[in-house]
């Protein structure tokens, strides 16, 4: 078994938390002396504390840091090309394409 206390801060680990369980993608975001801040990579970004005395089933993968940089390139990829589509709206956008259906109420 692991312990959340193993996992450093600023990477990037592959761990599975319980025995033939999906293998999730953690970053430790923050530390504290007794916990740890981390954000699980998925479908959407989760944040979640963890005791640091916690167990899980195992460290599958510790990234490096090439790795990390080819993780978050992929999603830099994809987002140029949404906003190259005109699917990416900054906030005053998405507020100016509602503002004339108030106005008209």
């Amino acid at each position: 078994m692991a312990k959340y206390l193993d996992l450093r801060f600023d990477k990037l680990y592959l761990i599975s938390q319980h025995e033939g369980d999906k293998i999730d993608l953690v970053e430790v975001l923050l530390q504290t002396d007794n916990a740890v801040m981390l954000m699980f990579h998925d479908d959407y970004e989760t944040t979640i504390w963890k005791k640091k005395s916690d167990t899980f089933f195992e460290i599958i993968d510790e990234l490096t840091d090439e790795q990390i940089e080819q993780y978050y390139s992929i999603f830099d990829e994809e987002v140029e090309s949404d906003e190259e589509d005109g699917f990416i709206f900054d906030d005053e956008t998405f507020d100016n394409m509602f503002e004339d259906t108030i106005q008209e109420e």
